[in-house]
């Protein structure tokens, strides 16, 4: 049986939905897509729960964060942010100059050329320590911030965007028994220049149906406006 709380909230979602409905506004979240898009700040699952995988090549996997495209070659990917690939028997994290990317270590302390194992909440901003090489690596062991098999590793980057600005984000990549299974599972990333986003981030869809709202109240408004003016 419902409790009156679960009822209560089951009330205000639906009236939420019914809103955006009014306002010609569809709100899609099922389980196929798994994407949130809040005000400023994108999450996705790639390719729903199955994720990305990541070939065990020297090319790897390349993403472009934005356009959500992923290819075994940096040609295929047009404006690629991010590539996991192995290199020495290592999982590797490859940069350009023209991809603008760069990898967080888990501390300042860490050596350049690392990349750590970031702790659910941990923030990834202007004022976090990263990697200025173009070849890095994840170090696998038990203390904090290495990387683990058989888990869910998170990483934390920042990219240069379509709009030329630096934004910050995030991945989840899981490992399996080696390093050499790994999958890209979660994608996470500001919209907004310079701001920062915590890693694990998930909108809430409170928050999704508000985004919603707002840009179907700018739609009607300007939808009446151009009534009014015709």
């Amino acid at each position: 049986m419902e409790s009156t709380m679960t009822r209560n909230l089951k009330v205000r979602f639906d009236s939420q939905i019914a809103l955006c409905s009014a306002l010609g506004v569809t709100a899609t979240m099922t389980a196929a897509t798994h994407q949130a898009e809040a005000f400023d700040y994108v999450y996705y699952q790639p390719n729903g729960s199955a994720g990305w995988v990541v070939p065990n090549t020297v090319d790897g996997l390349y993403v472009n964060v934005e356009t959500r495209v992923s290819g075994t070659t940096g040609f295929s990917v047009p404006g690629w942010d991010v590539d996991v690939y192995t290199q020495s028997s290592q999982l590797s994290f490859y940069r350009s100059a023209t991809s603008g990317a760069f990898y967080m270590k888990y501390s300042a302390g860490d050596p350049n050329g690392t990349v750590g194992n970031l702790s659910v909440g941990t923030t990834v901003g202007a004022s976090s320590s990263f990697s200025s090489t173009d070849i890095n690596v994840a170090f696998f062991g038990p203390s904090a911030g290495q990387w683990k098999t058989n888990s869910a590793n998170y990483f934390g980057f920042s990219f240069l965007g379509a709009d030329s600005g630096r934004h910050y984000g995030w991945m989840r990549l899981d490992v399996g028994a080696d390093y050499t299974i790994r999958t890209i599972k979660e994608v996470g990333y500001s919209t907004v220049i310079d701001q920062s986003v915590q890693i694990g981030t998930v909108p809430e869809p409170s928050t999704v149906i508000m985004g919603l709202l707002a840009s179907g109240v700018t739609g009607v408004i300007a939808w009446r406006r151009k009534r009014k003016t015709a």
